[in-house]
């Protein structure tokens, strides 16, 4: 009798645990948030590129909850789970941690043992005690179907302050050429007709002066100056965003190249005028 109430005991015992390991591993996704409660600013300490490289490991699929995620997923979150990790008992250089792995209606699947770290440094501490904590349940995780071998200990992730500014910056790159085009509407556009009707002097009708003077430029901070043979400061020319198109400083004009000649626009507000420069850079 005493025999049958232990083993009845022992199976009480055993069986929540086989149906959390049975249930973990019907998983394939696990979603990991940017940022964890219990600190601030997304990505302390790396804690959650941490914790996906863990899971990873495990073979699961692992996403950002921030990221695009599998059309399955998307369609039925319950798919996945849901990782969150918890600061318990904070002490004077002690970190203890725990994680949890939910449903998608927010129902406990998985919960670890506290992992304690007392390291000096605040992010090795707080890795330390992360991996701790994922050391207690390891053997629990096992989704063999998407396994991978994983031979680093660091892996590059993005997070969502680097998506944003990954993507900021190709959208102010590929507005850069519009918004100097429109800075300089006032002068001259090279890619867009004008509206006043202009008349391009061609070169063979210019002056001789003009014709027979060199240009010089002289490299300086944010473009070029161009010089005579004294030399003297003739003009200065700014860079923009565009190749070989410089704003002219303090005037209405911007030089540029086209069909190899440098040729100075000037736009007084009635008409653009042109001309055709011997710059030698």
């Amino acid at each position: 009798m005493k025999k049958l109430f232990l083993v009845i005991v022992a199976v009480f015992i055993i069986l929540p645990s086989l149906q959390a390991q049975s249930n973990v591993n019907s998983y394939k996704y696990v979603i990991v948030p940017l940022q964890y409660k219990f600190l601030k600013g997304q990505n302390k300490y790396r804690l959650n590129t941490l914790t996906k490289q863990l899971f990873l490991k495990s073979g699961y699929e692992v996403y950002y909850d921030n990221q695009l995620l599998p059309d399955d997923v998307f369609q039925d979150r319950c798919l996945a789970m849901y990782v969150d990790v918890n600061e318990v008992e904070k002490g004077f250089r002690v970190t203890n941690l725990e994680i949890e792995l939910r449903d998608c209606r927010g129902e406990l699947i998985l919960k670890s043992e506290l992992g304690q770290s007392g390291t000096n440094v605040h992010s090795d501490r707080y890795q330390s005690a992360l991996r701790n904590a994922y050391g207690t349940i390891n053997d629990k995780l096992f989704y063999q179907e998407n396994s991978r071998a994983y031979n680093s200990e660091e892996e590059v992730i993005e997070t969502k302050e680097d998506e944003i500014l990954k993507e900021s910056t190709a959208v102010v790159e590929a507005i850069k050429p519009l918004q100097t085009q429109e800075s300089t509407t006032e002068s001259f556009n090279p890619n867009s007709e004008p509206v006043v009707e202009t008349k391009a002097v061609p070169v063979e009708e210019q002056p001789e002066e003009v014709l027979s003077t060199i240009f010089y430029a002289q490299k300086i901070e944010g473009g070029f100056q161009l010089v005579d043979s004294e030399p003297k400061v003739l003009m200065v020319l700014l860079q923009s965003s565009l190749e070989d198109v410089f704003m002219v400083k303090g005037e209405n004009a911007v030089v540029f190249k086209r069909d190899g000649d440098w040729v100075l626009s000037k736009n007084n507000g009635k008409k653009v005028e042109e001309e055709t420069l011997n710059i030698k850079f």
